[in-house]
């Protein structure tokens, strides 16, 4: 398996208390596999798809020949597939129709009639959009309970709780610099952290 690093990440960890994800590893395959990314490219009325993949972005046809695991460590993408309107594209063609639209009614259009046809065209315009599509590594240490996602989008980190919550029924924490002392046991560490940084920033 080729991983492919980046030095922009954020770490997660699994929360000691409370309910626990399996680490049995095939439960483990068995569960990413049910919430596997599912191509939007045939549904236009789909805006966005987020699921598990193999780490370049593929989807296993054969959960059984998967093979994430690197030692203690499962290595998997998560794929984010999103259709967006090219900027001014909808406010250029929103002008288009009302316009066609006064000079075939000889009058101004109702607020309503004008949330219609732009809806009309926003729905149009995302289904011709092709699905633009992100891929980022994400590594979960067993033995350790620690995670890093390879991306610092707000968006992507967010989907990745999400769905890390929906796969194991378990949301990861931020892992801090105070939350790292504490998990390696080292009190002296926490307290300088604590007494150099304000709380919003460790």
């Amino acid at each position: 398996m080729k991983l492919k690093l980046s030095s922009s990440f954020r770490r997660y960890c699994v929360p000691r208390e409370g309910r626990h994800p399996t680490k049995d590893r095939t439960r483990i395959l068995d569960r990413l596999f049910e919430h596997r990314f599912r191509s939007i490219d045939r549904s236009q009325s789909t805006i966005r798809g987020v699921g598990w993949t193999d780490t370049e972005g593929l989807v296993p046809a054969d959960p059984k020949r998967w093979e994430p695991f690197v030692g203690s460590i499962l290595a998997v993408g998560l794929r984010i597939d999103e259709r967006r309107i090219p900027a001014g594209a909808l406010r250029v063609r929103r002008l288009e129709s009302e316009r066609a639209e006064r000079f075939s009614v000889k009058s101004e259009l109702a607020p309503a009639r004008r949330r219609e046809l732009r809806e009309a065209i926003e729905q149009d315009l995302l289904g011709r959009c092709v699905p633009g599509t992100q891929v980022s590594l994400f590594l979960w240490n067993l033995e350790t309970s620690e995670i890093l996602l390879a991306s610092t989008s707000e968006s992507a980190n967010a989907s990745m709780r999400g769905l890390f919550r929906d796969t194991f029924e378990c949301t990861p924490q931020v892992l801090t610099k105070v939350a790292i002392a504490q998990r390696v046991g080292r009190e002296e560490w926490v307290q300088r952290i604590e007494a150099m940084a304000p709380a919003g920033y460790v």
